[in-house]
């Protein structure tokens, strides 16, 4: 769980002194509203996390959604504002726009007796900010340095009632990411007037995001075919092991004491089997990874051998990336880890009728007893 920023009179005029920050809008998010007494209550049977963590109004936790099967819905994360005090509790669900309309659909279907309303909130826009260029990935972690508002006589209540919620990413490492929600059409740099404001693409944010090896969305949690604990939900706090029953629970629970997880996502990075072949992806290019399947040259994949083709794992994500000015493809894949262990050096996976070497690693952030074998990934 992780509170929300309580913003400070007397702070703002101790550190009113130029920042920088790197801000973009999150136009691939939908959110919606869960309202009513028993809000919390209805939640609480459908999602991974517990409600309990955001009890207090301006905060907010990462979590599942999972069917009756243990795999995920979706992943989410669930804020729960402010109102006036005469309202009803409100929750907000922040959630992938491809798979809100069907979310909304599976939450009517639990919703018996109309406990709880159920809409979609397009008066709130999700944003995300992350450190600037080149600066310390972690750099957020310090409060003071991306306080939103300069309150002062000059329509400081008009800035606040722009910005509805702003807290740290309870993902990963401290300080990597933050969130915010403002109201619909406000710019982001309209509120943190105290800083400058440097905008930059969904890309910039995967990438940091599968770095730390943190899925999200649709595109990279497969609808009804992904389980909590193989997305690192154990990791990153999107999973209660503590509060009680709710919807898929059964399989999560059993793993969780078997204390197994044998695939997981990693970050991976790819480079051309054949050296004299160029990257065949630009920036922003979008690939179909249904068929993405990494092998390890072990099982002779796509040999009519006879030899075993099961899988190390598959890609699910991946993008054109420009570090250091060299030009790679990083991404994330669902990896089997005992034969990721075993065949590391081996890995590889068709994209465009091109063979990649697959190069997995873990996360520094991560226990050291997962995947010791494997590189660790420094950020």
């Amino acid at each position: 769980m992780l509170k929300s920023l309580k913003i400070s009179h007397f702070a703002l005029k101790l550190f009113n002194f130029s920042r920088s920050l790197s801000t973009s809008k999150l136009e691939n998010k939908s959110l919606l509203s869960i309202q009513g007494n028993l809000a919390a209550e209805f939640l609480q049977g459908l999602i991974t996390n517990d409600m309990k963590s955001i009890k207090r109004p301006q905060s907010f936790m990462y979590s599942y959604v999972l069917n009756i099967k243990g795999r995920i819905v979706t992943d989410a994360f669930i804020y729960h504002l402010d109102e006036h005090q005469s309202m009803e509790p409100r929750y907000l669900i922040e959630l992938d726009n491809q798979c809100a309309p069907y979310v909304a659909s599976y939450l009517a279907k639990h919703n018996i007796r109309r406990k709880v309303k159920i809409n979609t909130d397009e008066s709130i826009s999700v944003w995300v900010v992350m450190p600037p260029h080149n600066a310390p990935l972690s750099s957020l972690s310090d409060r003071q340095s991306w306080l939103p508002l300069k309150l002062d006589h000059s329509g400081g209540p008009d800035a606040q009632q722009n910005l509805r919620f702003y807290a740290f990413d309870p993902r990963g490492i401290p300080g990597w990411s933050g969130r915010i929600l403002l109201r619909s059409g406000i710019e982001a740099s309209l509120v943190f007037t105290g800083a400058k404001c440097e905008y930059h693409t969904l890309s910039s944010y995967n990438h940091v995001r599968w770095r730390l090896g943190l899925p999200e969305g649709s595109d990279e949690l497969l609808q009804g075919k992904t389980l909590p604990l193989e997305s690192n939900g154990d990791l990153s706090g999107a999973v209660s092991f503590s509060k009680g029953c709710y919807v898929g629970q059964e399989l999560t629970a059993r793993t969780r004491f078997t204390g197994v997880v044998r695939r997981r996502y990693l970050p991976v990075q790819l480079s051309p089997v054949d050296k004299s072949q160029v990257l065949l992806m630009k920036p922003d290019d979008r690939i179909d990874l249904s068929q993405s399947t990494v092998f390890s040259d072990a099982f002779d994949a796509g040999s009519d051998s006879g030899k075993s083709t099961r899988p190390v794992g598959w890609l699910r994500a991946v993008d054109y990336v420009t570090r250091k000015s060299s030009e790679t493809l990083e991404g994330l894949a669902l990896l089997r880890l005992s034969e990721t262990a075993a065949h590391q050096s081996e890995l590889r996976v068709l994209l465009s009728s091109c063979w990649y070497h697959v190069k997995p690693s873990v996360p520094n952030w991560w226990p050291n007893d997962i995947a010791p074998e494997l590189p660790r990934n420094v950020m």
